[in-house]
């Protein structure tokens, strides 16, 4: 029996379309995880749709970050160089040298947080990719405090996201490492 990779439902044999949800479906044959309870805000979701949701909003919020930064950066070197030439302009250079040079050095030590930004939305992103067939590096990411600390450091945005994703891990321990086992021994038999 074959189910949807999308809401878990079953397929009929032979069906390359989910007649519950619309979506395309592979050729593998995948047995469904546990479906959470009512009660949960994501009732009728699986937890592994919870896991590829919230690593794909976690990865949207680096990115978003990563872009918002270099904005920053740009205008503060920009400000910094306005500055400077205003003031040689003016005759008044000592004044805005200082203004520009506060300008130049802030934009200079925060240049690196736009790039460690977009370089961890690419990282989230692929364990996004990768979850389907190994979900052993993306349990490790939501799971580590380690990786929570970084991101509350150099994602103010996304580290929203990985906060709640860490509270949900925690929350469904269990769970999670039974599905991981049932993924890593589908893996050793195909």
């Amino acid at each position: 029996m074959r189910y949807c990779i999308q809401c878990g439902a079953p397929l009929p044999e032979g069906s390359s379309v989910c007649p519950n949800c619309g979506s395309a479906q592979p050729g593998a044959t995948v047995a469904p995880d546990r479906v959470l309870a009512p009660q949960d805000a994501y009732a009728g979701v699986t937890e592994f749709q919870v896991l590829k949701r919230r690593l794909h909003q976690e990865a949207r919020a680096w990115t978003i970050c990563g872009i918002a930064m270099a904005v920053v950066v740009g205008m503060l070197v920009l400000i910094g160089f306005v500055m400077i030439i205003v003031g040689v302009a003016s005759g008044e250079g000592a004044i805005s040298a200082v203004g520009a040079l506060y300008a130049l050095l802030y934009g200079t030590l925060l240049g690196p947080i736009p790039v460690i930004s977009l370089i961890m939305g690419k990282k989230v992103m692929g364990y996004y990719d990768k979850a389907d067939t190994d979900c052993s590096d993306a349990y490790s990411h939501m799971y580590s405090v380690g990786s929570l600390v970084f991101t509350i450091l150099f994602g103010e945005v996304a580290a929203i996201f990985h906060l709640i994703g860490f509270i949900w891990f925690r929350t469904r321990r269990q769970q999670l490492e039974a599905f991981r086992a049932r993924q890593q021994s589908r893996a050793r038999v195909g």
